[in-house]
């Protein structure tokens, strides 16, 4: 049988190769292509099933915890007036309108036995209608918790299918004393019925069903509340509703479609949203694809076959007889002779080629073998180096690249070759980089540096480079050699920590200003409730009333105390704490602290011992306050958590570090313990050994955090040792220094005064600024039994105007107010006081701020002192007559001649006798006039001349009727002034007012 020919078997051999590569590989892309793309359909719709089943869960949420709040809103000592409650529901829902989003069904109020007694909008015909045997009602009286209702149709017209929210409402008692509804349209698009309309793709849709099959969304609304496909049709279906199953896969429909089906579980219901996506629609581009694919490779195979066999049929006749001889001289032992070969062109020439290399191969094979070993290595190494190579020629012309070079880069071998490396330039790098680059390798050195280069596809990158010249025998440099590192992700990295940092930086100033302004909004309020307080035990009370007062007091210094931990955490976080050092007695302060403790510890029943180390120096300097509040903490936790037994304080000395002296403290209590799983966390923020909601023991669970802080801040370490029910050891370290010899460590004279009863104070003329009107009340009646006269402003702006007309010996100024804070009020007023040439009247900062930085922000304005809110009686009178201890009231020493030349000359005091009955009401009828005075001025510079006059007319009514009747004689005129167009006289008689309120003296009979 005649052997087959170089030619015959090459083309064939090409030919079926390619035949088979192309064919597997068209059908493995076919195959990959479709896998991917079916992968990717099921995904995209289960993401897009998940968002909206969230986004309709998050709502069913909302809706349920807003009616949970209305029904807090609902007076429950009306329940059993049906007309009554009608006008409350209508009432809360005026001021709610958004409960008609939620709720566009309507909200029903239903009385304890289930007959409605509200609803809107109202239904005659509804009212009274026993639904006591809906499961809604039914479900939440039994549970007294909230309850969404299974799907059902409307009794109202037009009977829609709705869905009802019901929550419990309660009385004081926390009885159920109602249930409030709220029903839901399953078919309005502004709800539920808004996922009906949602398409997938052209022809898929969503649909919304419960566990028991129950379709409670469809498209087709002729199937909402009809039962869905039976148990054992659908395995996706079944496996939704009994396994949990949530996610994509291929089924058929009820009526029989194949389809990919996505289920998704919301997570306060147990509905279920689900997607139906036909497969002849979802997976139409795959078949299209699939004939092209087909198509295409048939005819590629068909083109290269022929090409192939065309090529080595008229190219390797030459070659097969080349090879042949090769053969023949491979074979023998002969010395190698030549070939003789008919042919010209290349052929030609590889046979003369090889006639050539015949003679020189005997010299040269061992030292080709070990040249070629060399060559295969290095050829390896930068073929697969993770680094990026560049051989350029001496013009710096691209000759080569590796594989890592096209993987970073995107470019092929055959798109940079012969062009240079600036392909790569971003145009991020000054021209001045490369200059020196090449300046430096064509002298022969080494350059190194960081590129930042652009990909084909236009992305940048960062590369850390090195080039270096190479040189031929002669040292002349023939190419250059560069690797470059891919270093993008360090560099992502550093942007990352530079980020990270603005953004911690940004977040610690948020969480300032946030505290800043929870500590002013809780302590404004607080500072009326406590102040009320105190007022009410000083005045006469029976025993009953003076313990509600006293509860009422205490409530608002507990949460006082939490306040001030979470300050206390904030600035020691923030780095505004300092420690103050200053000399004290270790005794004297743990005697103090027992003492402090000695009411909570004998109410009890349990006893409080303290031991101190003989030889614990008896004077030492450090910040006694704060160590006083970390004994404090301390100790206020066993006693909290100890019922029986004792509570033991021991100091002992624990050596001497840098000149210091270390004590040890260490508290011990017979209480419940801690467990041994929760002492690791027992200093973490807001963290409780028992953090249960039925917690025994209450508390914010900062103190030990705050403890911890401290005693860090003190050079020392804090931990605990417990067991359950046997008690705990707290015990921590402080660093603390020598106190100077002579050093008086007992409280000064100052603070012992303090806490004595007050001297007389002598009459003063006091300007209260603040806009609560509460605080200004309170204010008022602290100084009520003073021979203080007190006037009043609502806000900086008419602070300032009263200051510039009338002298004061003090002002109290609040900081956030509306027109005009105090911060820009006392700026003014000492920007007047140096254009008058007048010494400085003292400003109190009367707020709520309490951190630090506002404090110094108050001093800066040009206050003489802060005083933080809640403010005490005492506190208050010492601030005043501290700061105005060595001055003259002012309006006895106001110079008469300035009196005189002054643009709103004083006049004389009026006194006026009021009826007792009217007193309660007679200092917020007077602020009301002096806002009048500033609302007049106001309405003048805008020529607003009906305003002015409605103010003279209410003036005219209301002065006589109070007793004022010089207020009726200047309301009567402003009336005129405005009705003649005459702002100027209008202006005239607001002066004329501003200083009668001002120096009005009135008494009561």
């Amino acid at each position: 049988m005649r052997r087959f020919s170089l030619k015959t078997k090459m083309a064939t051999l090409v030919s079926a190769l390619f035949l088979f590569i192309f064919a597997a590989g068209a059908f493995m892309f076919e195959r990959v292509f479709e896998e991917h793309f079916k992968k990717t359909i099921a995904d995209q719709q289960f993401e897009l099933v998940s968002k909206i089943a969230y986004d309709v869960d998050l709502s069913i949420h909302e809706a349920l915890k807003v009616l949970i709040d209305v029904s807090k809103l609902i007076p429950t000592a009306d329940i059993n007036n049906y007309p009554a409650m009608q006008k409350h529901l209508e009432k809360i829902l005026e001021t709610r309108f958004f409960l008609k989003g939620y709720f566009d069904h309507g909200i029903v109020l239903y009385s304890r036995t289930g007959r409605v007694i509200g609803q809107v909008p109202y239904s005659p015909e509804w009212f009274g209608k026993d639904f006591s045997d809906r499961e809604y009602f039914q479900y939440t009286i039994r549970t007294k918790g909230p309850y969404i209702s299974k799907p059902f149709r409307s009794v109202k017209a037009p009977y829609d299918p709705i869905v009802m929210f019901s929550v419990p409402v309660f009385d004081k008692d926390r009885e159920i004393a109602a249930v409030l509804g709220g029903a839901v349209s399953l078919l309005k698009d502004v709800t539920f019925g808004g996922i009906a309309g949602i398409k997938i793709g052209r022809t898929g849709y969503l649909y919304l069903f419960n566990t028991d099959r129950t379709i409670i969304v469809h498209p087709d609304k002729t199937r909402i509340l009809q039962q869905d496909l039976p148990r054992g049709a659908n395995r996706l279906f079944d496996a939704a509703i009994d396994n949990w199953f949530e996610g994509s896969g291929e089924t058929v429909s009820s009526k029989d479609v194949p389809g990919i089906a996505t289920f998704k579980r919301f997570r306060n219901t147990d509905w279920i949203l689900a997607a139906h996506y036909p497969t002849r629609d979802a997976y139409a581009p795959i078949y299209r694809e699939r004939w092209y694919i087909v198509a295409y490779t048939a005819i590629g195979i068909a083109l290269c076959v022929l090409i192939i066999l065309i090529v080595m049929r008229r190219n390797l006749s030459p070659l097969s007889e080349l090879a042949s001889q090769a053969e023949g001289i491979g074979r023998t032992e002969d010395p190698l002779g030549h070939v003789h070969v008919d042919a010209g062109g290349e052929i030609g020439a590889l046979a003369s080629s090889f006639n050539a290399m015949l003679e020189r191969l005997a010299d040269r094979e061992a030292s080709l073998m070990e040249t070629m070993e060399e060559l295969r290595k290095l050829h390896n190494a930068v073929e697969h180096s993770s680094a990026v190579v560049v051989i350029t020629d001496g013009q710096g012309h691209i000759e080569y690249v590796n594989p890592k070079f096209v993987e970073v880069t995107g470019y092929e071998r055959s798109e940079v070759s012969g062009k240079t490396p600036r392909i790569l330039k971003s145009g991020e790098l000054p021209q001045e980089v490369y200059d020196d680059l090449w300046a430096t390798i064509i002298s022969g050195e080494e350059w190194q540096g960081i590129f930042h280069n652009r990909k084909k596809n236009g992305e940048l990158y960062w590369a850390a480079a090195s080039i270096s010249p190479l040189k031929d025998t002669r040292g002349n440099i023939t190419h250059f050699v560069g690797v470059q590192e891919d270093i993008t992700a360090v560099k992502l990295f550093e942007q990352e920590l530079k980020n990270a940092k603005e953004a911690a930086e940004t977040a610690n100033q948020a969480k300032s200003d946030f505290l800043a302004s929870m500590s002013h909004e809780i302590r404004t309020p607080m500072n009326a409730i406590i102040g009320m307080a105190e007022l009410l035990l000083e005045g006469p009370l029976d025993e009953e009333q003076r313990r509600y007062v006293t509860t009422l007091r205490n409530a608002g210094d507990n949460l006082l105390n939490i306040i001030n931990d979470i300050l206390d955490i904030s600035k020691i976080e923030a780095g505004y704490l300092e420690l103050h050092e200053t000399p004290f007695d270790v005794r004297e302060l743990v005697d103090a602290v027992c003492d402090t403790m000695d009411v909570r510890v004998r109410e009890k029943g349990i006893t409080l011992d303290s031991r101190i180390g003989a030889d614990v120096p008896v004077r030492l300097t450090g910040d006694a306050g704060r160590l006083r509040q970390v004994l404090l903490n301390l100790v206020g936790n066993a006693v909290k958590f100890t019922d029986e037994g004792k509570i033991t304080i021991t100091v002992e000395r624990d050596g001497a570090s840098g000149g210091n002296t270390v004590l040890t403290f260490s508290i011990n209590d017979t209480g419940i313990g801690i467990a041994e799983d929760k002492i690791p966390h027992i200093f973490e923020k807001f963290t409780q050994a028992d953090s249960s909601t039925t917690r025994k023991y209450g508390g914010t669970g900062l103190g030990l955090t705050i403890s911890r802080r401290l005693v860090e801040l003190m050079g020392g370490r804090i931990w605990v040792t417990s067991t359950v029910g046997a008690g705990s050891t707290f015990s921590f370290t402080a660093s603390l220094g020598p106190a100077a010899d002579g050093a008086d460590t007992r409280a000064p004279e100052e603070d012992i005064a303090s806490s004595q009863t007050l001297p007389e104070a002598r009459p003063l003329t006091i300007l209260l600024v603040d806009d609560s009107e509460d605080n200004r009340l309170l204010i008022r009646s602290f100084l009520k039994k003073t021979p203080f006269a007190v006037d009043t402003a609502r806000d900086g702006r008419e602070a300032v105007d009263m200051f510039t007309v009338t002298p004061y010996d003090i002002v109290l100024m609040d900081i956030q107010m509306p027109v005009m804070d105090g911060y820009e009020a006392t700026r003014q007023i000492r920007q007047w006081e140096r254009s008058q040439g007048r010494s400085a009247t003292p400003v109190v900062a009367l707020t709520a701020y309490a951190l630090e930085e506002e404090i110094r922000k108050s001093y800066e304005a040009g206050c003489n002192s802060h005083l933080t809110k809640p403010v005490g009686k005492s506190a208050l009178i010492e601030a005043i007559r501290a700061h105005t201890r060595d001055a003259s009231p002012v309006r006895e020493a106001f110079p008469a001649s300035e009196a005189k030349t002054a643009e709103h000359a004083t006049v004389p005091t009026s006194i006026v006798t009021i009826d007792r009955d009217l007193e309660d009401l007679i200092p917020g009828y007077l602020e009301k006039r002096l806002a009048d005075v500033a609302s007049i001025r106001e309405a003048a510079a805008g020529s607003d001349l009906e305003t002015i006059r409605v103010l003279g007319h209410t003036m005219k009514g209301s002065g006589g009727g109070y007793g004022f009747d010089r207020i009726t004689e200047i309301g009567r005129k402003l009336e005129e002034a405005a009705k003649a167009s005459n702002t100027e006289k209008c202006l005239q008689h607001a002066d004329e007012l501003a200083n009668y309120l001002t120096h009005l003296t009135i008494t009561y009979q």
